[in-house]
């Protein structure tokens, strides 16, 4: 059983998720803490959480100090904090250290519920007898065949095939089943294409003709064209990030950026900005945003002509299978819920980049 500490100020919405959360009694224990720091600090002794979670609606600038606290004192628990970015403002300092995140409101429980999963590692999967597992390796084994016919399909009849087929599995395969497997098949197509686009590129500055050079010293045409296309092969992969939550943005960032080239952007409009200057190689795309969001960015590569064939990842905060599957029907890439993975987002980049 993991072990939680809630601390706030006692008003609806704290009520509202501590409620949520006492339910999910069979994963976690829930303590809720008073307002008064140092009881709060006699708490955290006593209980010794795996999670430290904190609602910052109404406080003030005293409760600095308690992060403070725990920092020095428990720095080794994880803390997670719900609020507008307003109400983050505060201590936004403590949100940019590796042991505080946070979650912006307006959100919803299930999309809390979701980060605390994944900071606890608790899995929800139900424990399924003997009959019901050789049940579901049998439909397994049918739906790999299916995949296997759809991913020799072209493109759009394959889009088209792929969410009858995710929608026939989840009404008729028990949910403990494991869907990354549908992912990496997917995954295939993507990563062939981009290794059949850098050939090209390859081919391309190879195939340049030398002209013989006029002047001593001066660089000739060609070399100047296999210049543009060389550096777009062996450079690090590019990945641009967009988020509307800067701090979850720079979080993302400072994760990745030993192993590739980030890019980021904190809007919609400005990610198609930057994918038309900058070239990227990947996107990580988050679904929820003010103005353009996920679904009418994806919209806009897809009808561009030098955009279109770019791997668009979601990162989504949604967990009901309903909403998933209309996400799914945007053709994305593939989709990652949030608080998302870094080795998830790692896997995902050599999956559909290489």
């Amino acid at each position: 059983m993991k072990k939680a500490v809630l601390i706030g100020k006692f008003n609806t919405v704290f009520k509202d998720i501590y409620d949520f959360l006492d339910e999910k009694d069979a994963f976690i224990h829930i303590q809720a803490c008073p307002e008064h720091i140092e009881s709060i600090k006699s708490i955290i002794k006593m209980t010794n959480p795996g999670l430290i979670i904190i609602s910052l609606i109404n406080l003030d600038k005293e409760y600095q100090n308690l992060f403070a606290f725990i920092k020095l004192k428990y720095g080794n628990i994880p803390v997670l904090c719900i609020g507008t970015e307003a109400e983050q403002k505060p201590f936004e300092a403590f949100l940019e250290t590796a042991q505080y995140q946070a979650i912006t409101r307006p959100c919803t429980n299930r999309n809390i519920w979701t980060h605390i999963k994944a900071i606890l590692d608790i899995s929800e999967r139900s424990k399924t007898d003997s009959a019901n597992k050789a049940y579901s390796d049998t439909k397994t084994e049918e739906f790999e065949r299916e995949l296997e016919e759809i991913t020799q399909m072209p493109m759009d009849e394959r889009e088209k095939r792929t969410v009858t087929f995710r929608d026939n599995r989840q009404s008729t395969v028990d949910d403990d089943l494991d869907d990354s497997w549908i992912d990496e098949a997917l995954a295939k197509q993507t990563k062939a294409a981009y290794k059949a686009k850098t050939i090209q590129r390859t081919e391309a500055a190879q195939n340049v003709e030398t002209k013989p050079q006029k002047v001593e010293g001066a660089v000739s045409v060609s070399e100047l064209a296999k210049e543009e296309v060389l550096p777009a092969v062996n450079k690090k992969i590019r990945v641009l990030l967009v988020d509307d939550n800067a701090i979850q943005l720079r979080a993302l960032r400072g994760a990745l950026m030993s192993d590739y080239e980030v890019l980021m952007a904190v809007s919609g409009e400005e990610s198609i900005e930057v994918m038309n200057n900058e070239y990227p190689d990947i996107v990580f795309l988050d679904y929820t945003m003010p103005g353009y969001n996920g679904k009418k960015v994806l919209e806009i590569v897809r009808q561009s002509e030098k955009l279109k064939n770019l791997p668009v990842v979601f990162l989504t905060g949604l967990q009901d299978k309903r909403e998933i599957m209309g996400l799914v029907a945007l053709k994305p890439n593939g989709y990652l819920v949030k608080p998302p993975d870094i080795e998830k987002i790692k896997e995902t980049i050599r999956k559909l980049v290489g």
